[in-house]
């Protein structure tokens, strides 16, 4: 198995290998609990402060990976190239995105809603 990340939630060390797969491996017992497969190359990810997996694809996509139950919530086309990097402003939780394009943008945290998209130097406000 080659391991690109791991993670550490309460109950999982969440492991991401092969690019596109996620094991969850209880902390206690060190067991392999649950794997989950994405369709495409995870690029991008993180552990929301509700214990949730979020992560971007070569597609350009934001998917909310639920770990207490163990199921995709969300899946949002959110740029038009590969998710870079993902993050969350911990005060407000808004989600930031980065794209390999160069665009930036803020999502809130449902991902439903785009706040701010950044190109360069130039931001456009989007509510």
């Amino acid at each position: 198995m080659m391991i690109h990340q791991i993670f550490i939630s309460s109950d999982y060390y969440v492991i991401l290998s092969y690019g596109d797969r996620f094991h969850f491996l209880n902390r206690d017992t060190g067991d392999l609990e649950h794997t989950y497969q994405h369709p495409s190359r995870i690029t991008g990810n993180l552990i929301t402060s509700d214990e949730n997996l979020l992560f971007g694809d070569v597609s350009g996509s934001i998917a909310r990976f639920n770990t207490s139950e163990m199921r995709k919530e969300v899946i949002s086309k959110a740029h038009k190239a590969e998710i870079t990097s993902l993050a969350i402003l911990k005060q407000n939780d808004k989600i930031i995105s980065g794209c390999c394009d160069g665009i930036i943008k803020i999502w809130d945290p449902t991902l439903t809603c785009e706040m701010l998209e950044i190109k360069g130097t130039k931001a456009i406000l989007i509510y």
